[in-house]
């Protein structure tokens, strides 16, 4: 079984296109409007989805220039003047011409003073991009699925698939570059031989799982592997382990799930990740500070451990947090002179320093590290509390879905008409499986067994028509957003549009 919810910026019309294809191939999935492919989907045989994998596949590079050469870069192979193109760009009222420097890797993406750096992308190469992704409609096992995926080119994504005879898999698809030298985060020089890339890797070189039977594997955007794999695929900054940690420990509290189980999982919003960040505030309200009103430290105590719309305990924990990382980031990045920059995660930084509690690393004006927590704690119910009482501020008031159309951006009085309802939603944008904010979300939920279509559950934001006067228009929301399940595959057929060829 595989539950797959790819989670995107969230308006209307979707993002999504559902498709029901009887020929060549049985197949159930979604599509991308306007493009010849199946997204994610199922073919009786076979089942997948995708998520981002936050691989690194592009490097930065600082030019060599030579001194006496005007435009001129050092390479490998001797000296190379860059390529000069003009764009003219027409708009009302004018035009503009604009110049774009590119060298062998690549475009220059900036230039400080005499310095140049360069982005050297895999989507700068032809063979990056291809329709290989139609060969998933037509695989039957898993292996022959990972296979399509690690020869397609495509964006470099996470495929998870799992297929009628009970394989489970994992792969990342698209083009690897096969560096020379280790993947950095900071510019490289490739001016000399034995640096840069050297094409792009074989199938058989990309990570990949598989297990045969009564496997169970997840990713929600997190690191997936190590060691000389996790040298292949780099870091474009992994999300944190807490989701993926919350959906391997719901995968394995039991032997057998269904299609709702799984639906379950996808939709939960338990707040494990920030109970350290509750049991912190609790004793800095308890502590001589008391910083919090007791309506407020009650609130805290029964939070409920989930970010569940009728809670004002979870809203009061989340806002703490956010408020010592915003202090703790700004004198952070102020401190290493990284202001708008950071290369780390400042979450864990900021962990660290509050369990040591260093006093020269101490944030100014605060006199100790229980005075900057009670400063937090109370600019965070004075926030709350700045348009109504306490008790109004749950966090479905604060999380309510904004699921609009861009013209209603500019023209808000058509906002009735345009946008979807706006609904408290559950979940968080972050370090739950629900992840789930005004505007961004699952942008598709499907549970599907392959082979077993007609059990499937599929979730959307909107409707399939982009057309507001349209019954379908809205169609599908309200599940979406109650998590009530809906089937994956059509009812009967109520309308017929028959396309034919112009005489």
């Amino acid at each position: 079984m595989l539950a797959s919810d790819m989670h995107l910026g969230l308006r209307i019309p979707t993002t999504w296109y559902r498709v029901l294809l009887e020929e060549p191939n049985w197949i159930v999935g979604v599509t991308l409007p306007g493009t010849p492919l199946i997204i994610c989907g199922s073919n009786r045989h076979v089942a997948w989805g995708f998520t981002n994998s936050y691989a690194d596949f592009g490097d930065v590079v600082e030019l060599k220039m030579v001194p006496d050469q005007q435009g001129y870069y050092e390479t490998p192979d001797g000296n190379e003047a860059l390529t000069i193109y003009r764009e003219t760009i027409s708009y009302p009222g004018g035009r503009e011409t604009v110049s774009y420097e590119w060298s062998r890797w690549g475009p220059v993406v900036k230039q400080d003073g005499e310095r140049r750096f360069v982005h050297r992308w895999v989507g700068h190469d032809a063979e990056a991009f291809d329709v290989n992704l139609w060969a998933f409609e037509s695989t039957t096992s898993v292996t022959e699925l990972l296979d399509a995926a690690n020869r397609a080119g495509m964006p470099h994504n996470n495929v998870m698939a799992v297929d009628s005879a009970g394989q489970v898999g994992w792969t990342v698809c698209g083009r690897f570059p096969k560096r020379l030298q280790p993947c950095s985060v900071v510019p490289q020089d490739w001016s000399q031989p034995g640096t840069g890339w050297d094409g792009y890797r074989a199938p058989h070189e990309i990570p990949r799982r598989e297990i045969a039977t009564n496997g169970r594997l997840w990713t929600a955007n997190n690191r997936v592997v190590g060691g000389e794999e996790l040298k292949l695929l780099g870091t474009q900054g992994y999300d944190p382990g807490a989701r993926a940690t919350q959906i391997r420990d719901r995968l394995l509290e039991a032997e057998t799930f269904d299609e709702r189980d799984f639906l379950a999982i996808q939709r939960d919003h338990e707040a494990k990740f920030l109970k350290p960040w509750q049991e912190l505030l609790l004793d800095i309200a308890r502590s001589d500070a008391t910083p919090l009103s007791s309506e407020a430290v009650s609130f805290v105590e029964n939070w409920g451990e989930a970010a569940s719309i009728d809670s004002v305990g979870y809203r009061i924990v989340n806002g703490f947090r956010a408020r010592v990382l915003q202090v703790m980031t700004e004198a952070i990045e102020k401190r290493v002179g990284l202001k708008g920059k950071p290369i780390m995660s400042l979450e864990d930084v900021t962990v660290q320093l509050l369990d040591e509690r260093p006093l020269h690393w101490l944030p100014e004006p605060y006199e100790s590290w229980d005075s900057l927590l009670a400063d937090a704690a109370r600019w965070v119910e004075a926030e709350l509390t700045k348009t109504g009482p306490l008790e109004a501020a749950t966090w479905g008031a604060r999380n309510r879905s904004a699921v609009d159309h861009p013209i209603s951006r500019s023209v808000p009085w058509l906002g009735s008409w345009l946008n979807m309802p706006s609904v408290e939603l559950p979940g968080d944008r972050q370090n739950m499986p629900l992840i789930q904010g005004p505007s961004f979300g699952a942008s598709m939920r499907m549970v599907v067994v392959p082979g077993e279509e007609e059990r499937g559950i599929y979730h959307q934001p909107g409707g399939q028509s982009g057309h507001f006067l349209s019954p379908y228009y809205r169609a599908g929301f309200m599940d979406w957003a109650n998590g009530t399940p809906s089937p994956l595959l059509p009812g009967p057929a109520r309308h017929r549009l028959d396309l034919l060829p112009a005489k």
